[in-house]
């Protein structure tokens, strides 16, 4: 059942729709730029540490931890080289979720071929981890999982009930627009050819010549009678996909105004911007979460003691130059400014 479960949600991700909405969503993560913050920790630690991390595909590892939204979870396997002095995780790379499975306990099993039903331990989360069975093999991020729902809530299930009606009615549309949406040619055939089927063969073949396969042939004197739809018809197919597709927006970004447009509007309101923003931080939260888990490993792994550096996502932002002139005018004037206020001022 698993099986089929993440066969249906990876499926959906390859409707054009439901895929530029992840693009996206996941977009407003790629976006910011990342950072070492070394806080109190060793310099040299933190150094080390970005240096590593420099050597990632950032982009396409954020992406492969963003999946853990859309689907619920999303097992990373950490790869550790030797450096000599030290122990570092040279690749992290996301692995098949159809591979493993979770337990109420907060255990990740690995399927193998030894133990295909039961599978083999591979990750206890923290908080039920004792001490020693960290193997520092698997990151997985989840999307909050609950003692019922281990596996995390999955965005892209939200999505399926509304994409399996908007792909039936596309289907019924097709239909529609075959029947109603060209016209077709009716012909009479003399009664003499009744009893000669090649000669009404050869009529339709021509007929069909002319007006394409939409061609019906029927005796003389038969009467044939072609209704047309109803007007508007068509605009309840299109309703039916638009309620879809917008209740899919809703899901993946938090609002639908990309599926609507308003005269004088470029599509985004205010709030539903703030939505978006809000909806994506989440994203923002579970990549710094699982990179700093990976810090800590790190850590642990060495013996590094104390405090740890922490990676961050932010966001460029223009320095407020009426703000910068001020302050400069007042610091020439004797005004001294902490360095938490330079800090949160100027983001530095």
């Amino acid at each position: 059942n698993a099986g089929l479960h993440e066969t249906a949600l990876n499926d959906l991700s390859s409707d054009p729709h439901i895929f530029s909405l992840i693009q996206i969503r996941k977009a407003g993560v790629l976006s910011k730029e990342w950072d070492i913050d070394r806080g109190k920790a060793k310099s040299r630690f933190a150094d080390m540490i970005r240096q590593l991390f420099n050597t990632y595909n950032m982009p396409n590892l954020i992406t492969q931890i963003l999946d853990a939204e859309l689907y619920g979870n999303q097992p990373l396997e950490v790869i550790w080289q030797s450096s000599g002095k030290s122990w570092l995780p040279v690749l992290v790379e996301a692995k098949p979720r159809e591979w493993f499975s979770m337990g109420f306990d907060g255990t990740l099993r690995f399927h193998t071929k030894a133990e295909p039903m039961s599978g083999v331990i591979v990750r206890r989360f923290r908080g039920t981890a004792k001490a020693g069975e960290i193997n520092y093999k698997f990151l997985c991020p989840r999307n909050s999982p609950t003692y019922l729902n281990p596996y995390g809530e999955s965005v892209l299930s939200r999505c399926y009930w509304n994409q399996f009606f908007k792909k039936a009615g596309k289907k019924f549309w097709a239909q529609f627009v075959e029947n109603f949406g060209a016209p077709w040619v009716s012909g009479e055939y003399l009664s003499e050819m009744f009893n000669d089927p090649t000669k009404v063969d050869t009529f339709l073949q021509t007929m069909q010549a002319m007006a394409g396969g939409r061609v019906i042939a029927v005796p003389e004197g038969t009467k044939v009678q072609f209704h047309s739809a109803p007007a508007g018809a068509s605009d309840t197919f299109e309703k039916f996909l638009d309620d879809a597709r917008a209740e899919i927006a809703w899901a993946i970004l938090g609002h639908s105004s990309m599926n609507k447009s308003t005269a004088g509007k470029l599509g985004n309101d205010t709030t539903e911007l703030t939505v978006a923003e809000w909806v994506m931080s989440s994203g923002k939260i579970m990549v710094e979460h699982t990179m700093n888990e990976l810090i800590d490993w790190i850590a642990e792994v060495n013996g590094i003691q104390g405090e740890r550096p922490r990676f961050i996502l932010f966001e460029e932002e223009d320095v407020d130059m009426d703000q910068a002139q001020r302050d400069e005018v007042l610091s020439k004037i004797g005004v001294k400014f902490t360095p938490e206020y330079i800090q949160k001022a100027y983001g530095l």
